[in-house]
């Protein structure tokens, strides 16, 4: 899909990466931050100058047992680190974060939205984007 999308050459690219990159086995702050930044750059990168933003990853409800998403390592480092990427890039951060807090009724199994949370994103996201 990441070829397809980059042929697409839109006017606009909206990327959220890093709930699964949060999951202690995977989670490097480092490799995250360098892997990522290179993978914006791809599309900032374009000929058609998209304007592109990043996202930080909705709150994660499920309990942690060693092999889920970390929601302490999303709403900490995680963050961050996604809000150094942008500042560097100068692009502009969509916090999905702080608008999932509080709402574990928007999601279906504690880490993908339902239909409530996905129009809460939505909205959110047209927010940033109108």
């Amino acid at each position: 899909h990441y070829a397809d999308s980059l042929a697409e050459e839109a006017d606009v690219y909206i990327i959220m990466l890093g709930s699964n990159d949060s999951k202690p086995q995977y989670w490097d702050k480092e490799q995250f931050v360098s892997e990522y930044t290179e993978f914006i750059k791809s599309y900032l990168e374009l000929d058609s100058a998209p304007t592109v933003y990043v996202m930080v990853p909705p709150r994660v409800y499920i309990e942690q047992d060693g092999g889920n998403c970390d929601d302490a390592t999303v709403g900490g480092e995680l963050t961050d680190a996604i809000s150094d990427i942008a500042e560097e890039l100068s692009i502009e951060v969509i916090d999905l974060y702080s608008i999932t807090t509080g709402h574990p009724e928007w999601f279906s199994d504690g880490l993908h939205p339902n239909k409530e949370g996905n129009r809460a994103i939505a909205e959110e996201i047209a927010k940033h984007i109108k």
